[in-house]
């Protein structure tokens, strides 16, 4: 045996950079894998941590369909005082006093996720390992604007009941947390409402911070929003870390937090090196749209405030030269008009002069990965087709809603003649735009789909005779399909789910007409990949829980039930 055979073979090894990208599509979506992850490894520890404590108190009040009001409260009111617990003692001097509870249940098995702990893990384990998460991680990437704790977490655990003083306790809470941890910040929430003084204080501290998210914008006074500036253009004359702005966003009352303002560009400019802008709700963002500095831009979503006004072109996206992902509510059928004809010369009949002044060193086609579209159907359906032109070559995700209902769909409208979309793998159309799908053509536009989720509503039917979905049956690297709305199947589909899309693993057919559950997991149980079928649970009858009970035994690999439209909306 040679000196070269002796040796051991060296095994590839993935950059940890690669499995952070990996993770970071766990986000919000799979918390039990994330918290399993925590005790592979401390590299897998180090990269699953941010991710799923980055935003624990969020984590907690999103989790409606797991616990109950009164079960979120229980743990936000532990959760805050884990944090409390962690202050340093002279920021604590700074509080009330507030109450502890040695012996209370909060600590329950799986109090984050029931899938967190085990049956033998001890309690003393369980928080040891949460101060080490909270210590490290709390604020380390995100300053939230935690209203919502103001209702019945601060006096449960304060003893206060006046709304001023339950207000005035989170806002020392918010400077305080950000003092504890303003080394290591890399993003924050700044209420306009609240002073910016205390950000001036933290000016010399924050040294990483990346992205702000600019809230309470409805009632700002120009004067106002000049100090935030100011100290913007002072953190990056200092620092020069700032790449990320949002600009808005939903209230704690869930309610768009609108502004109507111009200045509120000056908000947009301020940063040098922006790459991510995110407007929300400021609803003058497309009237400004060839002001905005999008020449840096990797992701841009633009307006979600019901603006009203129109525009009659696309001409700013051949600006965003590095734009990856793009967030639209869209304004009129030709937006991507401009783009589309600059792969396609052969769509217009006449030379194009283009409108904005940036572009006197010629255009250029963003290589965009992600598209998220909405609007109305009527601008939607042209808006699709000059899409899958404009950027066929580059995208991978697209994802369209469409916001008013229109019933008098006979025929799919959608056109996508001559295209090919060979790195699309995912497809999520929502509401009426899903009817305007033609199947028959899905597998030449898009070879290599992965997952397609179509949701319509309604209890109508939404098949339609000249557009049968077995279309679906030629994609077959099909990984995930959702169909949820009153879409027409028969057996022989299900049948060719089995033969033609072998690699498939989840299954959500929850609404649709014309199957039944047993005969249904009859073709199914055989799939070696599949390990999740969604259908309706509720108000069953006593037959179909038998037809539950016996597949859990014969199929134990398969989970059957609601899948829910949270993971859709994901």
């Amino acid at each position: 045996m040679s000196f070269k055979d002796q040796q051991p073979q060296k095994q590839p090894i993935l950059l940890v950079e690669c499995w952070q990208r990996a993770l970071s599509y766990l986000q919000f979506v799979h918390t039990p894998t994330l918290c399993s992850l925590l005790r592979v490894n401390k590299m897998f520890y180090g990269l699953a941590a941010p991710l799923l404590y980055s935003s624990p108190f969020v984590l907690v009040k999103g989790n409606a369909v797991k616990w109950n009001e009164e079960e979120r409260t229980e743990r936000l009111v532990m959760l805050l005082r884990l944090f409390l617990a962690e202050l340093d003692p002279t920021l604590q001097a700074e509080l009330p006093p507030w109450t502890t509870e040695e012996d209370d249940d909060d600590l329950q098995e799986g109090w984050i996720n029931d899938d967190t702990t085990t049956s033998t893990d001890k309690k003393d384990d369980r928080r040891h390992l949460m101060s080490t998460m909270v210590r490290k991680y709390f604020f380390h990437y995100r300053w939230h604007d935690h209203s919502f704790l103001v209702a019945k977490v601060i006096p449960t655990v304060f003893g206060v009941t006046e709304k001023r003083d339950c207000h005035n306790i989170l806002h020392t809470l918010d400077r305080l947390f950000l003092r504890h941890n303003s080394g290591s910040v890399l993003s924050m929430c700044v209420s306009v409402k609240r002073s910016t003084a205390q950000l001036e204080s933290l000016l010399p501290t924050l040294s990483c911070l990346r992205r702000i998210e600019v809230h309470n914008i409805e009632d700002i006074s120009e004067s106002a929003l000049d100090k935030l500036v100011d100290w913007i253009h002072a953190h990056d004359q200092r620092f020069g870390t700032l790449r990320e702005l949002q600009i808005g966003g939903l209230t704690e009352y869930d309610e768009y937090d609108l502004s109507r303002d111009t200045f509120m560009l000056k908000l947009a400019r301020a940063i040098k090196h922006l790459t991510v802008l995110d407007t929300k709700s400021w609803t003058e963002a497309w009237s400004m749209v060839d002001q905005l500095p999008v020449e840096q831009l990797e992701r841009l979503a633009l307006e979600y405030g019901g603006n009203k006004a129109t525009i009659q072109g696309g001409d700013f996206l051949l600006r965003c030269k590095r734009l990856k992902i793009l967030d639209l509510f869209v304004p009129t059928p030709s937006i991507f008009r401009t783009v589309a004809e600059c792969v396609s010369p052969t769509m217009g009949s006449s030379p194009r002069v283009f409108s904005s002044p940036f572009l006197s060193s010629g255009p250029s086609v963003p290589a965009l990965e992600r598209l998220y579209l909405s609007g109305s159907l009527a601008n939607l359906k042209q808006s699709v087709e000059d899409a899958a032109t404009a950027f066929a070559g580059t995208l991978k995700i697209l994802k369209v809603t469409s916001v008013s209902r229109s019933r008098t769909t006979l025929a799919p409208s959608i056109r996508w003649e001559g295209v090919h979309m060979p790195y699309l793998t995912e497809l999520q159309l929502q509401h009426d735009i899903a009817r305007e799908l033609p199947f028959s053509v899905l597998a030449r536009v898009a070879p290599n789909l992965t997952i397609l989720k179509l949701l319509v509503n309604g209890i109508e039917s939404c098949g339609q005779d000249n557009n049968p979905v077995e279309g679906i049956l030629a994609l077959t690297k099909l990984q995930v399909l959702q169909l949820l709305g009153a879409w027409p199947l028969t057996r022989s589909f299900i049948r060719g789910l089995r033969t033609s899309v072998e690699g498939l693993k989840i299954l959500d057919i929850e609404r649709c007409l014309g199957i039944e559950l047993d005969e249904t997991m009859q073709e199914l149980s055989r799939m070696e990949y599949l390990w999740r079928v969604g259908w309706d649970l509720e108000d069953i009858s006593e037959e179909v829980e038998r037809v539950v009970e016996l597949w859990k035994v014969k199929a134990p690999q398969i989970e059957v039930g609601s899948i829910g439209w949270d993971e859709y909306y994901v």
